[in-house]
């Protein structure tokens, strides 16, 4: 015998005579069964980055901001981002915000060391350090073309609205080439020693303008105190 599904069932089938014991369920959430054996509707499938921003234009620019997008969400970020450049030697230059990009932390109080090899008939190390600066530098002495030499780069973002440390930190891995013909490679890590509370970040560069870009900003789940 056969039973038409469509007819003569109402309200919501338990699990138990093979249903989902649910009537609907919530957009991007899955079903998953509980100690119990029951189905429940959860969001634990979307993983620990959750997408919170695309940032990216081919039009040239010379500053790109990234406004209120640290809340007391996440206290961890990861940043990926895509840089080229218009201009030889150029670099690219970053500093938080706050009150969607209206306010900017210009305090000399960046700090930032960059540790690079690079590659050029064998390899050699290369880097750039700065102290007390008005911003945290992120490469050097980058070469300049529409689309074969762009600035990569991932990024860690600690603590930005500064709930568990006095100081925002950053760190990350760079590659890029130089304008003298190297490929670079390396790691960076940085702070800002201000009580500034960011919500977002702004990117300069430091002679001529970024031609085209993009930047994926993501919350890591779970990742505070």
């Amino acid at each position: 015998a056969t039973i038409d599904m469509t007819k003569g069932i109402t309200g919501t089938i338990p699990v138990t005579n093979g249903g989902t014991g649910l009537t609907s369920g919530t957009t991007d959430q899955f079903l998953k069964f509980t100690g119990t054996t029951t189905l429940a509707s959860a969001a634990d499938n979307a993983g620990d980055l959750v997408h919170l921003n695309t940032t990216t234009s081919t039009s040239a620019t010379s500053t790109v901001s990234i406004n209120d997008v640290f809340t007391s969400t996440y206290k961890t970020y990861k940043l990926f981002g895509t840089v080229l450049f218009g201009t030889d030697t150029a670099n690219l230059q970053m500093q938080y915000t706050k009150a969607n990009g209206g306010t900017v932390g210009t305090a000399d109080s960046y700090n930032w060391l960059i540790s690079a090899d690079q590659l050029n008939a064998g390899s050699a190390e290369g880097g750039s350090q700065g102290e007390k600066y008005t911003y945290a530098q992120l490469n050097y002495n980058m070469d300049a073309d529409t689309t074969y030499a762009p600035f990569v780069f991932e990024m860690n973002f600690y603590d930005p609205l500064q709930s568990f440390a006095s100081y925002q930190f950053f760190n990350g891995r760079i590659t890029f080439y130089e304008a003298n013909g190297k490929f670079c490679t390396g790691t960076i890590g940085g702070q800002y020693r201000e009580n500034f509370n960011a919500t977002g970040l702004k990117f300069t560069c430091s002679s001529g303008d970024i031609t085209r870009y993009y930047f994926n900003l993501y919350g890591i789940k779970n990742s505070g105190a």
